[in-house]
């Protein structure tokens, strides 16, 4: 179970977002690019667990570095381990953070066949007017509305903040999610304040600060031309 959460599953920060990236219709957030958001997120697991670091540059561009390739017996972060080692090898040492969004372009099914295999999402094919075929994934309600309740704790100065929740603010906040889930612009402006390390407190990391402002800057609507596939605008800012 998930200390965090109490009540619900445990889960890594993709998926997380995911179900946050769902609404309660099925439908994901169209103003909100969602495979962005959850590249991103496998990039923030694997600080939260030292594996990689990120390192500004010019511009607010910034480099993805290996810090440790080995196993952490979990397949999809082992997995990303070896992409990353792959194209650092026949490369250099680290590489721009701007090219694992291609690299990862199909992180958010991935992620999404993981959470309906573990009955966190209902996947339902219909047709629409009899013809039309569509799909939606349905989140259970108790998964998603436990983080969503957590995320307006948090915006509410409620819960103490560390690096997992400075990433997931990062994420949310800029990538205008937090708007579409319908916070008002006061929580809004309080998670933008977290995910600069303005209000993150000594729990927080220096090193998961920088790293927030740096996925959240990947992932605002203004630096995505298409991103990876999944939304647009939108707009993090306030």
């Amino acid at each position: 179970m998930n200390e965090r959460v109490p009540g619900v599953q445990d889960c890594s920060l993709p998926e997380e977002l995911l179900l946050l990236l769902h609404k309660p219709n099925g439908r994901a957030f169209v103003n909100v690019d969602s495979h962005a958001v959850v590249a991103a997120a496998e990039v923030a697991e694997l600080v939260l667990r030292g594996r990689v670091e990120l390192r500004g540059k010019l511009l607010g561009t910034a480099d993805l570095v290996l810090l440790d390739r080995g196993t952490t017996e979990v397949e999809w972060l082992d997995r990303d381990l070896e992409l990353l080692a792959f194209w650092m090898r026949s490369r250099s040492a680290s590489i721009s953070l701007r090219s694992w969004f291609p690299l990862r372009r199909t992180a958010f099914t991935e992620h999404r066949a993981r959470l309906c295999a573990a009955g966190s999402l209902e996947y339902r094919r219909d047709r629409l007017f009899g013809f039309l075929p569509y799909e939606r994934y349905f989140p259970l309600e108790r998964e998603r509305g436990a983080r969503l309740e957590e995320l307006f704790s948090v915006a509410r100065g409620e819960k103490d903040v560390d690096d997992r929740t400075v990433l997931l603010v990062a994420l949310a906040h800029s990538s205008g999610l937090c708007r579409e889930l319908g916070f008002e612009r006061p929580l809004r402006k309080r998670l933008r304040a977290i995910s600069r390390g303005e209000l993150a407190g000594e729990a927080a990391s220096d090193s998961a600060v920088v790293s927030g402002e740096l996925l959240g800057r990947s992932v605002t609507p203004q630096t995505r031309t298409g991103g990876a596939g999944g939304g647009g605008g939108g707009g993090g800012g306030d």
